[in-house]
Order: C-alpha cells, then structure tokens, then sequence
C-alpha cells in the first residue's frame, strides 16, 4: 500500500515533511519519499491534510484541544474543543503552521521519551 501526499514527521529528529508518500509493505513502512511510485497492483490511499508519523502507530495527540482549552478557560468543552462551534477551530486558522509544527514536534519527542 501507498499512502500518498501525508504530512510527516519523519527520522530521530522528527522532521517536518509537506507532503509525504510512504510505503507500506507487509505491515511496515518500507519507503519514504516526497513523490513515489505505487507499484504494480499496489492500493493507493490519499492521505493528503493528515498527519503521519511512523513511530507512533496508533497514537496521537489533540494539540489543538490542548490550545483551545487554555484560549477558553471556564467554558465548557463543547466551547472549548467543538470543531465547528468551539475555540479549536478558530485558534487554529490564526495560528501560524511553524507555530503547530513545533508544538507537534515537542508533543511526539515527550510522549517518545516516556512524557504524557
């Protein structure tokens, strides 16, 4: 399988990638790259606008719900985190994608290093 167009972190240092295709072959990641072709009879899915970081199967975190709760305190979480109606959207339009990345980054190398 290809997973095409992903954002990645990617390697010991959890860089950022735009736009990643990452192979996937018997239930590991086999290949990297910024454009890769599928293979013969290989099912591609479009992952373009998720996240993909390798070393966190089946983890992930809600860095926007972390920012939203702290933008609105005392509300609700519905105001707090909804994805249409709450704070976490609009802190997220205004909010610089350098600025995410790193909180991001910090958020996979603390849950890597054994932090909540």
């Amino acid at each position: 399988m290809l997973l095409r167009s992903a954002c990645a972190l990617l390697g010991p240092t959890l860089s950022f990638a735009a736009r990643a295709d990452i192979g996937v072959s018997g239930g590991v990641f086999d290949r990297v790259a910024a454009r890769a072709e599928a293979r013969r009879g290989e099912d591609v899915l479009d992952c373009e606008g998720l996240l993909a970081v390798p070393a966190l199967v089946n983890a992930h975190t809600h860095i926007g719900d972390s920012i939203a709760k702290d933008a609105a305190p005392g509300g609700t979480v519905d105001e707090a985190v909804h994805p249409v109606l709450g704070a976490k959207p609009r802190v997220l339009a205004r909010s610089r994608p350098g600025h995410l990345e790193s909180m991001m980054r910090a958020s996979c190398v603390s849950m890597l290093a054994g932090g909540t």
